[in-house]
């Protein structure tokens, strides 16, 4: 990999951060955040060498991808001292803890799902919400195909078609016959992806991969609950050597989303922001209104009706 040198842009924030913070000096360097550990994180300095720093206090949220300012010291007592400005946020909303910062600078989002466990299907709107809200372009996977027969291919096919008709790029996927991995790989060249989904849906074994030199484990689904085992402890972010970074991220069982509003949720899905815009009332929920443009398309059948179910469920705060 080639050395990461700063840009007039970088030199540009760096001197604005020094006229905020006295603690940045001469000695302040610029640093990438690779690995978080609780109140440690590791960074990348430009030269790609790796240094375990501390946080300085009342940083806020710092995650992996986050570019940063640190000052060496000795004895692993390097500090973080300030955070770049991001380009993309990816938050996990919570209503009982506040929302959660996962990964900064995120171009895609790779959304991982798989025909076991059946609830990573389920899942995938929230996902696609996720992105939708938060700027990202979201990229679907559908991972281990060759655990399709006959039988359960055309399901899982009839069910992807309209993510189609919605204009994502759905990739079938495979890493025990490599089908789709090239495709893949060409998505991810030059951009700073993230791979989530629920644990057992093959995210680790996907990077592991295009990172075979690296130590990612990769784990089962339990026979008991039909559930993936937490094989990823935390984010890790990764270079590939075609080019571009790759975030791997620990599964996500549940995925909430605090106290939306249903215009707000809306918004996260394509087909129902198009014609939400036409309803009667603006602050139309888009469940029993007179006028509601969504429910005239639902019964149309311009809009799939488990798309409006996962809609419900997301303002309802159900799993």
């Amino acid at each position: 990999m080639s050395k990461r040198y700063l840009t007039d842009q970088q030199k540009t924030r760096i001197a604005k951060q020094q006229s905020k913070h006295s603690d940045i000096d001469e000695q302040t360097k610029t640093g990438l955040v690779v690995a978080r550990y609780g109140k440690h994180i590791d960074i990348e300095d430009i030269e790609q060498k790796l240094h375990r720093c501390y946080l300085r206090q009342n940083l806020g949220q710092v995650a992996v991808g986050d570019n940063v300012l640190w000052k060496p010291a000795e004895n692993n007592a390097s500090v973080v001292v300030a955070i770049e400005p991001r380009r993309t946020s990816l938050v996990r909303y919570n209503k009982f803890e506040g929302d959660k910062l996962i990964a900064a600078n995120v171009d895609q989002l790779i959304i991982v799902v798989a025909p076991e466990p059946i609830r990573s299907i389920n899942i995938l709107d929230r996902y696609l919400m996720l992105a939708e809200l938060q700027h990202i372009t979201p990229i679907i996977i559908f991972n281990k195909i060759d655990l399709l027969d006959e039988a359960t291919q055309p399901v899982f096919q009839n069910i992807l078609n309209y993510y189609k008709t919605l204009n994502y790029l759905i990739i079938n996927s495979s890493t025990t016959t490599h089908e789709g991995l090239n495709f893949l790989a060409d998505r991810l060249i030059g951009k700073n992806s993230i791979v989530v989904g629920l644990s057992g849906v093959g995210k680790s074994a996907l990077v592991k991969y295009f990172l075979p030199e690296h130590n990612i484990q990769v784990g089962d689904l339990s026979e008991k609950s039909g559930e993936g085992s937490h094989t990823t402890t935390r984010a890790n972010l990764y270079h590939l050597p075609m080019g571009g970074n790759i975030i791997d991220c620990p599964g996500i069982r549940e995925l909430s989303f605090g106290d939306l509003t249903p215009q707000q949720v809306v918004q996260g899905f394509k087909e129902l922001r198009k014609f939400a815009a036409d309803c009667q009332f603006r602050d139309c929920s888009h469940t029993h209104e007179p006028g509601c443009a969504v429910l005239k398309a639902i019964e149309a059948g311009s809009i799939d009706p488990n798309r409006l179910a996962s809609f419900r469920s997301i303002i309802e705060q159900k799993d």
